[in-house]
């Protein structure tokens, strides 16, 4: 016959399983109303005396850090893409890469882009009824997917800042920096980013290729001191033949034969082509434009007389630009001078290089220009645009205001009547 009498009560060296899932249900309602918190609180699989001297409860001890533990949570949950946005910045910020960290970035993404792949290889998804090793599970389905997306932002919070500082605002070129910035905020997001990107092979193939080719701009440059031309038709190039044997091989075709290789390449050269012809829309990458103004003299490579305006007669105006370059890198720039919208003159080229702090000054002058509104384009050899820098010529009747005149005195008084 069954000893049907209550358990006894545990003691105060008695273990208390945890049930932490139910423990953590009980906060969460707890949280939101429904149960009431407080000494004789139920949470564990029986009543605890909590006022009892010298006892202690897993089940109590539990409980009490899942409610704060559920708060940050629901906190997190709520505020996750802007913390992450946060963090990003203050990474930018606190370990500020320079253009030479190009080929790295390059690296990362690569790791990124093949690392789905790998996962699916390495960890696949298990038969239906398999069991399966929480391990395996958690790497498979967050650890994977957080560093892919952790080293998508990286890439791309490098590559924004470097995009934004070689393009002119206002100018056709901010269009680039604009994509990349956009691209780099919705991996904020990550629940958005998995399920719109990283979980469709084709989105996220193109959304690679273009990330791709915004780091191989400045990476060949790095690497190979490359002109601008080649820069740009090699990353495009490299870019949409990735791309492609991605498709491919997605497709269960081998992208190794020669006529696979052959036919990726003839693919992936009109769109390196258009990419070249369309360049003057892009930023000039890796060039970028730390200071400019203009001015009536040069000393020691400094401007001098800088202003906006200038007095008709004045004998020069020079055009200053300090640019900068990677280490050893060389290029060829051009000088556009216009005046009142119309271009005048032959274009004038100098050659600038790299590796100085300050950037590489350079400057371009003009001898007594006609009054009017001047504009000074500074682009390099495939038309993108550098800087330019405004100026106004004016008569000295328009730069010196005339005094105003002095007011006319008051007539005199009308004379008395005088008695007969």
């Amino acid at each position: 016959m069954a000893d049907e009498r209550a358990p006894a009560s545990p003691g105060p060296t008695d273990a208390t399983l945890v049930d932490l899932p139910r423990v953590a249900a009980a906060s969460d309602h707890a949280l939101a109303g429904d149960v009431s918190v407080g000494p004789a609180a139920v949470v564990g699989p029986a009543a605890l005396d909590v006022s009892v001297p010298g006892f202690f409860s897993i089940d109590a001890a539990a409980a009490t850090i899942a409610k704060p533990v559920t708060f940050i949570r629901r906190f997190v949950d709520k505020y996750a893409p802007w913390l992450s946005l946060a963090l990003g910045i203050v990474s930018r910020i606190l370990f500020k890469h320079e253009i030479d960290f190009a080929p790295k970035a390059v690296a990362l993404l690569l790791l990124a882009w093949t690392l789905p792949a790998i996962v699916a290889r390495v960890l696949p998804d298990p038969s239906p009824g398999a069991h399966e090793a929480g391990w395996q599970r958690l790497a498979r389905t967050t650890g994977a997917p957080f560093i892919v997306v952790v080293l998508y932002k990286n890439v791309l919070f490098f590559l924004t800042p470097l995009w934004f500082g070689a393009a002119h605002f206002p100018s056709l070129n901010m269009g680039a920096p604009i994509v990349l910035g956009a691209m780099a905020l919705t991996t904020c997001f990550s629940g958005w980013y998995h399920r719109q990107i990283i979980d469709h092979p084709v989105r996220r193939v193109m959304w690679s290729a273009v990330v791709l080719f915004a780091a191989l701009v400045p990476a060949t440059a790095v690497l190979a001191l490359t002109s601008p031309r080649v820069s740009l038709f090699l990353a495009a190039l490299a870019a949409t033949a990735a791309a492609t044997a991605a498709l491919k091989g997605g497709e269960g075709e081998s992208i190794l034969s020669r006529r696979a290789l052959t036919s990726i390449l003839l693919g992936a050269t009109p769109v390196a082509v258009l990419v070249v012809i369309a360049a003057p829309l892009l930023p000039p990458v890796p060039a970028a434009s730390l200071d400019k103004g203009a001015g009536t003299g040069i000393v020691n490579r400094n401007l001098v007389g800088r202003a906006e305006t200038f007095p008709r007669g004045v004998r020069r105006i020079y055009a200053w630009f300090a640019v900068s370059l990677p280490t050893r890198y060389r290029q060829t720039v051009t000088y556009r001078w216009f005046h009142d919208g119309r271009e005048v003159g032959s274009p004038v080229t100098q050659t600038i290089e790299g590796g100085r702090a300050s950037g590489f000054r350079t400057a371009s002058w003009k001898p007594s220009p006609a009054p009017g509104r001047w504009r000074v384009d500074l682009s390099n050899e495939m038309g993108q645009l550098i800087d330019r820098v405004g100026f106004d010529v004016r008569s000295l009747e328009a730069v010196v205001a005339p005094a105003a005149p002095a007011p006319a005195a008051p007539p005199p008084p009308a004379p008395s009547p005088t008695d007969p």
